[in-house]
């Protein structure tokens, strides 16, 4: 398929300079003036890898701000990264080093040797004294609960008496002897809990021996360890640990695990610059111990603190239970109610723990860095760090396609590759961005990691020279790497539970090719429906009245309301902010929370002025809602009358569209209040610390509305048919996304119905935006040529949905 490029010839009036043109640019497209300029100089390349159709449509967006613009064929990419392609071609004549002494010989000098500082050690000391703290605490608690119990059943019960006392008597022996049990319990899990090591892809060294080469050389040279195992994955990443826990990691027995986007998309300089950097940490065998330690006490405590535990689950279920004694009632909720505090003392101690040895984690992560520097050179650490952003960048993008395209069965067959090629398609504009947020970043007390840009201070004042500068491809030192990737990539789907993946596995640029139709199918969407497309459901159940003469008619009676309908969407979603808002500082007051209204930009002074404008809100979105509902069956009747123009299979596969989209509209007030509860449960569980306690009762209750609002949404969406064999209905394709409904259990973590209802709300608009668009596309294909479609007044840089 052949590609075109945006192509720009500079400003319409010939004024390289005009700062209104510059203005009007960065407001449109939210980017720096300094990017705006770079769009009005002549011959600069605006937009690649692009459709022609796509092509012509961002050619017309960039006339209307004031840009001449020409549309420029340019070679297919290649299957390998062209970058890579035209390295090699460059370095033709240098053969690629495969043996030691090959890498030996690419070494110039010897590595310079620096000393770890007594601020160092003295932080590492610190770090391991403060960790202590907390186990302390913990064993204190078991100790006091001990105490408790030796007292209270050998003092206190002889003198209350037995069981044939009165109710008093009886709660005073069984209640306490309960609630220890299950405390004590609780408290000795973590003691004897065992952990599922991760799956992991473990290189053999005869499928990548110059990749071994490599790193045993460089292990030598820098005078640390050699890793026992080389381990793969498809992460923008490299990382250090040890084998088998702590014991591992003070006999030297260490594992270098290496993310295969860093060999696809970086040259060997780059690569052994991020390699050198995860040797300076098998350097620091003390520090990784330390940290080892650091790392255990703290998911010791996160896991008694946030994860639901078997008591919560069997007290539940006993609470539950019809015709429990009263006295067993009272025992279970006195031992939830001291679960619930064990629990809260524990999240108390995990982030003490956790803000006070963030120290330790970014001086090791400064030591690191100066072995990169040293190996490499402190010039290419900057280059490194911008060339690993984009990488990460072009990483999310591919998970997104890559979830996408599992939605029609289907997946990348080699994710390493698809990240590389995508980077190497970074615009200036987005590599702009990226040298912005690096140079936007600072470090805090509490960060684990320093940000980049202390990283490059503190190389760059080392001024290191480097005594290895190889630029030839990473990609090099496998011979085969499309098959490796391709395993990895295999090994990575089935990790994330799909079954058989390489029934799903299709070529790179056939997915991506897959996915451009889908951008074809979005621009019809865009010509359709105009910028009217906002998210709203559609009323598509009647039509109008004052029937339109013909097509044309129709669509001209569209385009004079478009000005009127975009105003009052608008609106419509301006209440739909203020109703979430005002049910915001609603929840705010109800837990005594001194919060003013007018902070949320709110018409409102009390309490009693929240609560009217909540009744104000709703109201005016049902009035809204039905003044739109005219607009709605006009829109209908437009797809009535394009129906008339199509054959039977077509007709037939609109009426199945239109019929989904008609059972969606009941979905509408669902949403609105899904997406209500999500935005206020979020809210809550990032308050600040001093309100936390105020507010559980409240973070509880709007759970428990998330909950049901789920439960709802997928019991209607059943009804919702889909002409999809993978997921025939509604309900089935959103819980694909969130991983089903999950009913209100306060054992349960806050965060994952957070996101059952974010991934159920994503699910839902996705599948009515592709239902909008491909009924759109049916439409357009279908109406006569001399029926112009709506035009557009909004333009963005992708016609795709994000």
């Amino acid at each position: 398929m052949a590609k075109y490029e945006l192509v720009s010839l500079g400003a319409q009036n010939s004024n390289s300079r005009d700062h209104h043109l510059v203005d009007k640019l960065c407001k449109a497209l939210d980017i720096t003036p300094s990017a705006a300029q770079k769009y009005l100089q002549e011959g600069n390349v605006l937009k690649e890898n692009l459709s022609l159709s796509l092509a012509r449509g961002l050619s017309e967006v960039f006339t209307e701000y004031g840009l001449r613009v020409a549309i420029r064929e340019v070679a297919t990419p290649q299957t390998r990264p062209i970058d890579h392609q035209e390295q090699a071609t460059n370095n033709a004549h240098k053969p690629s080093p495969k043996l030691k002494a090959d890498f030996v010989k690419l070494l110039n000098g010897d590595f310079p040797r620096s000393s770890v500082s007594r601020e160092y050690r003295f932080g590492l000391i610190c770090t391991v004294l403060v960790t202590m703290i907390t186990p302390l605490i913990y064993l204190a608690m078991l100790l006091g609960l001990i105490t408790f119990s030796i007292f209270y059943f050998s003092v206190l019960v002889n003198n209350i008496g037995d069981m044939s006392g009165g109710l008093f008597s009886k709660l005073l022996l069984i209640v306490p002897y309960f609630i220890v049990s299950v405390l004590f319990l609780f408290l000795l899990k973590p003691l004897f809990a065992r952990y599922q090591e991760p799956k992991r892809y473990r290189l053999q060294a005869k499928r990548a021996p110059a990749l071994f080469n490599l790193v045993y050389v460089m292990c030598d040279k820098l005078s640390v360890p050699r890793p026992a195992e080389i381990c793969l994955d498809t992460e923008v990443n490299a990382s250090a640990g040890g084998l088998d826990g702590l014991l591992s990691l003070r006999r030297g027995q260490l594992r270098l695990t290496i993310g295969l986007p860093l060999l696809t998309g970086m040259n060997m300089r780059q690569l052994s610059g991020i390699l050198a950097h995860e040797f300076g940490h098998f350097a620091q065998s003390q520090a990784m111990q330390t940290r080892y330690i650091v790392h255990t006490v703290n998911t010791w405590f996160q896991s008694r603190a946030y994860e639901p535990d078997e008591w919560d689950i069997r007290l539940e279920k006993w609470a539950e239970q019809e015709h429990m004694p009263l006295m067993m009632n009272i025992a279970i909720f006195a031992a939830q109610t001291s679960i619930g505090l064990t629990r809260f003392i524990f999240s108390a101690l995990f982030k003490l723990n956790f803000r006070l040895t963030q120290y330790m984690s970014r001086a090791m992560e400064f030591d690191a860095d100066s072995y990169e520097s040293r190996f490499v050179g402190s010039e290419q650490f900057e280059k490194t760090a911008i060339e690993l952003r984009k990488l990460a960048l072009a990483s999310q993008k591919i998970a997104d396609i890559n979830k996408l395209a599992w939605n029609d069965n289907k997946l990348l067959i080699n994710i390493p590759l698809a990240i590389a090629n995508l980077a190497k398609q970074t615009s200036a504009e987005q590599l702009s961005k990226i040298e912005q947020q690096i140079n936007r970043g600072e470090s805090t007390p509490w960060d684990s990691h320093p940000t980049d840009l202390d990283r490059i201070k503190f190389v760059t004042r080392r001024n290191d020279k480097g005594i290895f500068s190889c630029e030839l491809p990473a990609d090099q030192l496998i011979t085969e790497i499309d098959t490796l990737c391709e395993s990895v990539s295999a090994f990575f789907y089935t990790i994330q539970g799909i079954k058989k993946p390489s029934n799903h596995m299709v070529n790179n640029d056939q997915l991506i090719e897959n996915e451009q139709h889908k951008q074809q199918t979005a621009e019809h969407l865009k010509a359709f429906f105009g910028d009217i497309y906002s998210g709203r459901f559609f009323h598509l159940s009647t039509l109008v009245d004052n029937k339109p003469n013909d097509l044309a008619d129709c669509i001209k009676q569209i385009d004079s309301q478009h000005a009127l309908i975009k105003a009052q969407e608008d609106k419509y979603f301006k209440q739909l902010d203020t109703l979430r808002l005002s049910s915001l500082v609603k929840v705010y007051y109800e837990a005594n929370l001194n919060v003013d209204p007018k902070d949320f930009d709110l018409a409102a002074n009390s309490r009693i002025d929240i609560t009217n404008l909540i009744s104000q809100s709703t109201a005016s979105i049902k009035q809204m809602q039905n003044e739109l509902k005219h607009f709605d069956k006009l829109l209908h009747h437009r797809v009535f009358l394009s129906r008339s123009f199509m054959p039977h299979q077509q007709a037939t596969r609109l009426d199945s569209l239109l019929s989904a989209l008609q059972g969606m509209v009941k979905l509408e007030p669902i949403i609105n209040n899904l997406e209500r509860y999500h935005f206020i449960l979020e809210t809550l569980l990032n308050v600040e610390e001093e309100w936390q306690s105020k507010i559980q009762s409240r973070l509880f209750e709007q759970t428990k509305r998330c909950a049901l609002e789920v439960n709802h949404l997928s019991k209607e969406a059943k009804n919702i048919l889909l002409a999809n064999p993978k997921y025939p209905n509604l309900a089935e394709f959103i819980e694909s996304w969130s991983g089903g409904t999950l009913d209100y259990s306060p054992s349960t973590p806050v965060s994952q119905y957070l996101f059952i209802a974010e991934q159920s709300i994503n699910a839902t608009k996705y599948q009515y935006y592709w239902l909008c668009a491909e009924l759109s596309k049916l439409c357009i294909e279908a109406q006569p040529q001399n029926h112009r479609p709506l035009v557009a007044t909004s333009s963005s840089d992708s016609l795709v949905m994000s």
